[in-house]
């Protein structure tokens, strides 16, 4: 849309800051504009490394501007009642999909995973096939890999899926980010979970305060702030509880 009749051989160090005022232009959030900018570039460095751009070096030494981002919300996460809510809710025999968005997100609220490596974690990464304590899985962002131990809410959906038949022994049948967030953003409004939030937002300099309600906003990344906001409730030191999501300090907990 930007530019429909660009070349390869014509982008160019200004094509990437073109980009990003287009991305403004279309009001869209800072977070999100460095995300693409992001993709965008992982695309030019694989045309860069083909041999096809031009000027490759200037469009891969080039910085776009930083733009304003806001810290993320402290309180986009489910409270304990919440995750209960969540946890204990029977669908029907025709929502397994739904039902299938609940168990991987929880799993997640008990155990800190990411999204990103549940949709990685396999039955052999359990100590124990039969009856487990913990798993190890290597994180797809940070390449360490925690001893995760499992405590009540972790077995239980661990041994309601350990015997199912899954592609390439995952643990979960598969389901897209999109997806479960589609599903989680549902769930949260059929339980009544609609207390309101705030967040900041930023679009280029232009600043927005939000109030919305949480199963607006519910999505995959609040498993993990779930289970940093339980953590603290139950008063587990600050190196204790960092071990668990991977985090390198405090402040990126949030």
């Amino acid at each position: 849309e930007m530019n429909p009749d660009l070349l390869m051989d014509k982008i160019t160090g200004a094509t990437l800051d073109e980009y990003q005022n287009s991305l403004i232009s279309k009001r869209y959030v800072n977070t999100t504009i460095e995300n693409h900018i992001s993709y965008f570039k992982q695309i030019l460095k694989w045309a860069y490394e083909k041999g096809y751009l031009k000027y490759g070096r200037e469009v891969m030494e080039h910085k776009v501007k930083k733009l304003k981002t806001a810290k993320p919300t402290p309180f986009n996460h489910l409270t304990w009642d919440e995750f209960l809510l969540f946890y204990n809710y029977e669908f029907d025999e025709l929502e397994k999909d739904m039902e299938l968005a609940r168990d991987r997100f929880c799993f997640c609220c008990a155990t800190s995973l990411r999204h990103s490596d549940l949709a990685l974690l396999k039955k052999a990464h359990f100590d124990n096939p039969d009856d487990p304590t913990s798993f190890t899985i290597v994180s797809k962002k940070t390449d360490d890999a925690p001893i995760i131990f499992l405590n009540e809410y972790s077995k239980s959906l661990y041994m309601k899926y350990k015997d199912r038949d899954t592609e390439k022994g995952l643990l979960f049948p598969r389901k897209s980010n999109q997806k479960m967030n589609k599903s989680l953003k549902k769930i949260a409004c059929r339980l009544g979970i609609t207390r309101e939030v705030s967040k900041v937002e930023y679009c280029g300099n232009d600043r927005s305060d939000i109030t919305t309600r949480i199963c607006d906003i519910l999505a995959t990344h609040a498993g993990r702030r779930t289970f940093v906001a339980h953590c603290a409730d139950v008063v587990w030191t600050e190196e204790l509880t960092r071990t668990y999501p991977g985090h390198e300090d405090f402040s990126a907990m949030s």
